[in-house]
């Protein structure tokens, strides 16, 4: 089978600027868009039209439209792609699951309260708080600092990196620029680790997946987070004297 990865209008976004003719639905039936043809000599990344082999492996970009396609007559085999002179789009397919529920993710981040803490710290974290924010983190760095940082998260980052294609790698885009218009560039680095994670779920072992969460739950809950020594999470905030934690 193979794809073609659009933008929302049906625009090239991979090389090439062609305006694909769309399949439309027609009750549970998909009729096919038209039929395009080139001609001239077939290049691979230079002339020709251009199919993967695989939606999200490699050509998928955040918020694209990916389409089955078919093609006719002559064609060049690349790898990872055809280019042939003759192509149509079939049907639309539809997001999988892990990538649905990476873009819920993505689009919360915008919501998240940043730097204002609920109030209900978790007790599993190292908590250090002070009435300015900058003193805080150095409270948790000094404490922090005799341990190996940040180990749990590199485990999580290696593992989702060596699962990632190019689904994952434009969730963690996306999800690293939210956060980072939002709050800072650590709660860029989180929200990437988690929409990355959320990509290749079925591809690594689940505690790197719960750790990406736990990390990001830090944000959700208005704390800050510092790193992790040896899985314990060291959190901090900027707290007035006599305030609830």
């Amino acid at each position: 089978m193979l794809y073609k990865i659009l933008s929302r209008d049906g625009h090239s976004i991979n090389g090439g600027d062609l305006q694909w003719s769309l399949p439309r639905k027609d009750g549970r039936k998909w009729i096919p868009g038209d039929w395009h043809e080139v001609v001239g000599e077939l290049k691979p990344c230079e002339s020709g039209l251009h199919l993967a082999k695989d939606p999200w492996n490699r050509w998928y970009r955040w918020g694209a439209r990916a389409f089955v396609a078919e093609h006719d007559g002559e064609c060049v085999d690349h790898g990872d792609k055809i280019v042939c002179r003759k192509a149509r789009l079939l049907r639309e397919l539809r997001y999988p699951r892990w990538l649905l529920e990476a873009g819920r993710f993505v689009a919360s981040i915008a919501d998240i309260p940043y730097h204002r803490p609920d109030g209900k710290p978790l007790k599993r974290w190292r908590l250090f708080t002070a009435p300015k924010l900058a003193a805080a983190g150095d409270a948790a760095g000094a404490a922090a600092w005799a341990a190996a940082r940040g180990a749990s998260g590199a485990a999580a980052r290696a593992a989702a990196g060596a699962a990632a294609g190019a689904a994952a790698g434009a969730a963690a885009r996306a999800a690293s620029g939210a956060a980072a218009r939002a709050a800072s560039g650590a709660a860029a680095w989180d929200a990437a680790l988690l929409a990355q994670c959320l990509i290749v779920a079925d591809r690594i072992d689940r505690k790197h997946l719960n750790h990406a969460k736990d990390r990001m739950r830090v944000w959700q809950k208005g704390y800050c987070l510092l790193c992790d020594v040896a899985g314990v999470l060291y959190v901090y905030a900027a707290v007035e004297e006599g305030e609830a934690t």
